[in-house]
């Protein structure tokens, strides 16, 4: 399962991370990003060992949605 990124932890699980990044802005009613979400957690099986993968609930961390100019969900970052 994807981990869920706040503001607080963002910079160090993700930015400091030795591994490639894969991040999901979603948003809990977002229709698209419930249909990602499972070729996100698929990408996250094969490459674990080279990638992270996680989640940004963009309703709940608009620090990280201004941060990363974020305008709509589902919006996928690397």
């Amino acid at each position: 399962m994807a981990k869920r990124w706040t503001e607080a932890d963002f910079d160090t699980e993700v930015l400091n991370s030795d591994k490639l990044a894969i991040v999901d802005f979603y948003s809990d009613s977002c229709l698209p990003c419930k249909a990602v979400s499972p070729l996100l957690a698929e990408l996250e099986e094969i490459y674990a060992d080279q990638v992270i993968v996680g989640k940004v609930n963009a309703v709940y961390e608009r620090g990280l949605v201004f941060r990363w100019e974020v305008s709509s969900a589902p919006t996928i970052l690397f």
